[in-house]
């Protein structure tokens, strides 16, 4: 009646919510008979870039349930000559009507030695057909970029841009930096920038600092949100 106005459905029709950075159960209140899941994979480790966990939300009937199992994925391993590590899958389980029900959230794919890791993208749900189900991978890491350059007529230095890894939805930005260094030619190295720690929920690891053989970082940890 008074115009119109954007409003976020999640939050207008589920009133209340938790969130979860770890393994758990969580029991349906008397009386509740829909949730609303949200949950993100965990982010992959760096080496190049790491790749950012998928996203996945479904809306499901609860009034045959009483409990929400979940597992949150835990950030892959950074590593300094060899791929980083996957993070783990964040999956959310429930029993209805006698039948076995999950949704997962991959996580994303560790940075490759020689470039980076793909974002989470292998989605594996088991809903009835009532559900609503939305499903969105991660974003890939950034791989490690060399670039050369003569700073005057006998000083020649190569810079070393670290990869970025991949954010995820709704949090496009949380990937970790990578170390970024130049180095001369004398084999001097000057870091321009430290690696910074990929943030929750489910951001890649950002690549390392390799003239120091300091790896990659680890990637961050999924997360699981229930609303109802």
């Amino acid at each position: 009646g008074t115009g119109l106005q954007w409003l976020d459905a999640a939050a207008n029709d589920f009133k209340r919510f938790r969130s979860f950075l770890a393994n758990g159960t969580w029991n349906v209140p008397p009386g509740v008979t829909e949730v609303l899941i949200e949950a993100w994979g965990a982010g992959g480790g760096g080496s190049g870039g790491g790749g950012g966990g998928g996203y996945v939300m479904a809306i499901i009937d609860v009034t045959n349930v009483t409990q929400i199992s979940f597992i949150v994925g835990t950030g892959g391993a950074g590593s300094n000559t060899s791929t980083g590590t996957t993070g783990g899958n964040s999956v959310v389980s429930w029993t209805e009507a006698a039948n076995s029900r999950s949704v997962t959230a991959p996580g994303g794919n560790g940075g490759l030695n020689t470039g980076s890791g793909t974002g989470g993208s292998n989605f594996n749900a088991n809903v009835s057909a009532s559900t609503s189900l939305f499903e969105l991978p991660g974003l890939p890491g950034s791989p490690i970029r060399t670039l050369y350059n003569e700073s005057s007529s006998n000083t020649f230095i190569t810079a070393i841009e670290g990869g970025k890894g991949g954010g995820t939805y709704k949090f496009y930005q949380n990937g970790g930096a990578g170390h970024n260094y130049s180095v001369t030619a004398a084999n001097a190295a000057f870091i321009l920038n430290r690696a910074n720690n990929a943030a929750v929920p489910g951001g890649g690891g950002g690549s390392g600092y390799r003239l120091q053989n300091i790896g990659g970082n680890n990637g961050a940890s999924g997360m699981v949100i229930i609303r109802w």
